[in-house]
């Protein structure tokens, strides 16, 4: 069985061949607040991959003529994928890619053996990598176009050199060219690639024209923002399906915070709301700031987030910081360096992985130890330091999920849980310390991302009625 780890330089370089630039697959700032929550495969490397494993056993040349693939399940950067092939027949070949036995991409393919086809000329060269296409919803149903079939042949030897021994250049080139159409021109920068069947056939000899990919919107479901496109090429006709993914949610502005906050509703506190760069935690921390608060958010890798959060703030009158916190980290947490006299009154705790849907009716140890050293070594961990600082009340939040797990969510719902008993067990380790742990409802944020939109409640005034009963308890618990 062969396997495969795909890393950021086989993003990079497959981007460049193909022309596909994709944040989704190129870069990981922006990847983590799409739909996935992390950088994934380029669907077509993939399968540009298990043709390149395939044709490894061949001696001789092999034109195809058909392929149908279905891209089930996401691969992140990282993930082992593993190429297993299925019973071939003399001219058809099954493969599916999958990670810990679950498929992510289902391959078939019929072919001709010691085909000698000819083609038009092909430049060789790697597609200008112009900027993705922003579609409109009411524009996808008419957009057509065409896109020409070039093939950077050192480029594609390098990554595929026994596909490149083996298959027609022009195919290769013409599977190439799908992923820029998807990724890059239509559905375009906010896309993910579903569905692809190519025919293909032998190309005409000479042309005086370069080859191009055409295509033609055939179908646009709006309820489920599914994308059917007829292609044609000279050497291949077919379709593809994809969905206009959902772009990243913004989070309500710095004045909505402020006109839903009394301007001293949380004066004198020292906020550190880890995980404030973005999501819930952006909310918290603007809400905090709104009211009068000292708020120091703290980042992973979301610099640019973070600052663009602290901006907002202390534009609109606030007083914010940001610094940089890794709550999985193995040093120690805090240091003098990065508190520079400042100690924190009150801690709001964001922190989380991406939350993301495992396996109907299934329970990963994986997963569940991932959110769990969020939840809970990371949240212990960070408490245990800031209260030999004088810490006595934080924030964590938990979700209605603890309760009634979704069948997909059963070891994000179970480290909740674990989380909240955690915090009964702190409150009692540390007299004196206070934890509130409301549970949330789905909120519309990056996390709730979806292909279609699920009913998820307004964030601002959750999060508001959230932070107002944890000062209550906090109040009560003090005896005020």
């Amino acid at each position: 069985m062969t396997e495969r780890i795909f890393d950021q330089a086989d993003q990079i370089a497959f981007a460049t061949l193909s022309g596909d630039h994709n944040p989704l697959h190129v870069d990981p700032l922006i990847a983590r607040r799409l739909i996935f929550g992390r950088q994934v495969v380029h669907g077509i490397h993939m399968v540009l991959w298990a043709l390149d494993c395939w044709c490894r056993e061949r001696s001789g040349r092999v034109m195809l003529t058909s392929v149908r693939v279905d891209f089930q399940r996401p691969i992140g950067l990282g993930e082992p994928l593993r190429y297993m092939a299925g019973s071939e027949t003399a001219d058809q070949a099954p493969i599916t890619l999958g990670v810990d036995e679950r498929p992510a991409v289902r391959l078939a393919f019929s072919f001709a053996v010691g085909s000698n086809a000819r083609y038009a000329a092909l430049p060789h060269e790697s597609p200008a990598g112009n900027a993705c296409r922003e579609w409109l919803a009411a524009a996808i149903p008419t957009a057509e176009g065409s896109l020409p079939l070039t093939l950077d042949l050192p480029a594609a030897e390098r990554l595929f050199p026994s596909a490149m021994r083996v298959l027609p250049i022009h195919q290769i080139a013409t599977l190439l060219v799908t992923t820029r159409l998807v990724g890059a021109e239509c559905p375009g920068l906010h896309s993910l690639y579903s569905h692809l069947t190519l025919r293909f056939a032998q190309g005409p000899e000479d042309s005086a024209a370069p080859p191009r990919l055409n295509y033609a919107v055939e179908a646009f479901d709006a309820r489920f923002n599914s994308v059917t496109l007829k292609v044609q090429a000279p050497t291949a006709s077919g379709c593809i399906r994809a969905f206009l993914r959902p772009p990243p949610a913004c989070q309500p502005a710095y004045a909505e915070a402020r006109a839903m906050v009394e301007a001293s509703a949380f004066a004198g506190r020292r906020a550190l709301v880890v995980g404030g760069s973005r999501g819930l935690g952006e909310v918290a921390a603007k809400l905090l700031a709104a009211g009068g608060a000292e708020v120091k958010i703290t980042y992973r890798s979301g610099a640019a987030d973070a600052d663009r959060v602290v901006e907002e703030i202390t534009t609109g009158g606030g007083t914010a910081f940001a610094m940089s916190l890794d709550v999985l980290a193995a040093e120690p947490i805090w240091s003098p360096v990065e508190l520079e006299g400042w100690r924190p009154s009150h801690l709001y705790y964001f922190a989380t992985p991406a939350i993301t849907a495992g396996e109907r009716h299934s329970f990963s140890p994986g997963r569940f130890a991932l959110f769990s050293r969020y939840y809970l070594a990371g949240f212990a961990a960070l408490v245990a330091e800031l209260r030999r600082l004088g810490l006595d009340y934080a924030f964590y939040p938990s979700s209605v999920f603890a309760e009634e797990p979704p069948s997909t969510m059963l070891e994000y719902a179970a480290a909740k849980s674990a989380g909240e008993a955690l915090c009964d067990f702190l409150e009692r380790a540390h007299p004196g310390l206070v934890i509130d742990r409301p549970r949330l409802p789905r909120l519309a944020t990056d996390q709730t991302a979806a292909l279609v939109p699920l009913d998820s409640e307004a964030v601002l005034p959750i999060m508001r009625q959230a932070l107002s009963g944890a000062d209550r308890r906090r109040d009560s618990a003090r005896g005020c």
